[in-house]
């Protein structure tokens, strides 16, 4: 990894509008968190304050539709109950974890995939 001490961030939306015309919008130097997943496992956090890395929990994979979404949808429930925690390691590690939970519960097919939630009594 390379690190420049002058690269700036950038952001970039584009829309399709309601009359079928594209739209761009363009953000300089937004704040940039970010979670990457590096391996099935594991998760880094990159923050204008803190980095390092959450390990994920360890379970048999059946199937892995929607376990992007779990996530996604986990630590948003955590972000939306508590955006404050963004700025405390130890809440945003304990939030990643919560996620990773939603995550690996879909992963080893506890999780209501629409495919599957008849079949699991789910609906």
């Amino acid at each position: 990894m390379r690190f420049d001490p002058g690269a700036r961030t950038a952001l970039a939306f584009v829309t399709l509008r309601a009359d079928g015309e594209r739209e761009f919008m363009f953000y300089r130097n937004p704040s940039a968190d970010m979670l990457l997943t590096e391996s099935e496992l594991d998760l880094d956090i990159i923050t204008k304050d803190f980095n390092g890395r959450v390990h994920g929990l360890k379970v048999d994979v059946v199937d892995t539709t929607g376990a992007g979404d779990a996530f996604v949808a986990g630590i948003l429930s955590q972000l939306a109950a508590d955006i404050s925690l963004l700025q405390d390691e130890t809440r945003l590690r304990e939030a990643l974890r919560f996620a990773n939970a939603c995550e690996r519960l879909d992963r080893d097919g506890k999780g209501c995939d629409s495919s599957l939630a008849i079949e699991r009594g789910c609906a």
